[in-house]
């Protein structure tokens, strides 16, 4: 990737979609910690 902002933006979807997946995560384990 020689463009500097495609990698930037790239590095930007990852964190945000690893983020999501480890809020839906903790979201699972509480619930499983309710139960």
């Amino acid at each position: 990737m020689s463009d500097p902002s495609a990698k930037y933006e790239y590095l930007r979807e990852r964190l945000h979609f690893e983020r999501e997946e480890a809020a839906r995560r903790i979201e699972l384990e509480e619930k499983r910690m309710l139960l």
